[in-house]
């Protein structure tokens, strides 16, 4: 009776936990999707492969720049959005610093040659097309 009674326990904060992480990650495609309704100008970042998009977002945080990650349409790469209110050009070298000084490739603390940082707008990023600044655009 009392294995019952722990399984139907962690049964239950099983659930807990899927309902939360479900709710936080509809939360966060909400901010990104209110963000592409008002059109705000963003830089977009293409995090290379190998890379982990939770350092770069990291790195963002730590330096006082709110970013946003995006996945939908982006081929199984993860794209970083960087809104910027008063336009890309204020925040473009602050932020290319940040993700250039980051030099792990991932949380356990692996280091690797980041190389240069390009945005979307600035032409070529692997993709073989560019991208405009505003992300409705696209």
């Amino acid at each position: 009776m009392q294995f019952v009674i722990v399984g139907l326990v962690f049964l239950v904060l099983f659930v807990i936990a899927c309902v939360a992480v479900f709710a936080f990650a509809g939360q966060k495609s909400k901010e990104t999707q209110e963000l592409k309704e008002r059109e705000v100008p963003m830089l977009r970042y293409r995090v290379p492969q190998g890379r982990d998009p939770i350092v770069v977002l990291s790195a963002l945080r730590q330096g006082g720049i709110e970013a946003l990650p995006d996945s939908q349409d982006s081929g199984g790469s993860t794209d970083v959005l960087i809104p910027c209110p008063r336009g890309t050009e204020t925040l473009r070298e602050r932020v290319r610093g940040l993700i250039e000084a980051e030099d792990r490739i991932n949380l356990e603390g692996d280091r690797a040659e980041v190389g240069p940082v390009r945005f979307a707008d600035e032409g070529d990023t692997g993709t073989g097309r560019a991208q405009s600044r505003r992300i409705t655009d696209r």
